[in-house]
């Protein structure tokens, strides 16, 4: 992964919160159960936690693409025992 360990934890942390306020296990099953792909739940994920314009001031300013963003997403998803959600 090449996202720096203080940003994947920011992000890691974001999301984990959001997880505390949603309960991301149920919203995840719903998400399958409807078709759409563990990608769009990460992403979905992502916007939810209020990172939009922190990935565009700290993660793209870095020279990071979505594809580093979407392999940090996974491991943090995989971090919150959502199996399905860190699928590619």
């Amino acid at each position: 992964m090449r996202m720096p360990a203080k940003e994947y934890e920011y992000l890691k942390r974001a999301i984990s919160h959001l997880d505390d306020c949603r309960n991301l296990h149920n919203l995840s099953k719903q998400y399958e159960r409807e078709g759409l792909s563990p990608k769009r739940f990460r992403w979905d994920c992502t916007y939810g936690a209020g990172l939009s314009k922190w990935i565009c001031d700290n993660i793209y300013s870095q020279g990071m693409d979505d594809a580093h963003i979407d392999t940090a997403l996974r491991k943090v998803m995989r971090y919150l025992g959502l199996d399905w959600a860190s699928q590619k």
